[in-house]
């Protein structure tokens, strides 16, 4: 995963989830900072979901099988 794009998601999601630890003056930034890759493949590559229509029954769990088999 050399994509500049994906190291700078990546980035940002460990820099939001420190500034979200701080501002709760609670907890430890370590799971959600070490987590972000996965959680960046995960939402952007394998889960679809469908904020324009929040009824759909599996807006976020939603597999599309065609990802999982040609990545």
């Amino acid at each position: 995963m050399t994509n500049p794009i994906d190291i700078l998601t990546i980035n940002t999601i460990r820099t939001l989830a420190a500034d979200v630890v701080r501002k709760a003056n609670s907890g430890h930034p370590g799971a959600p900072m070490g987590c972000a890759p996965m959680a960046h493949i995960l939402f952007s590559r394998f889960i679809t979901a469908n904020p324009t229509n929040p009824k759909w029954v599996s807006n976020y769990m939603q597999i599309n099988e065609t990802k999982l088999n040609n990545p």
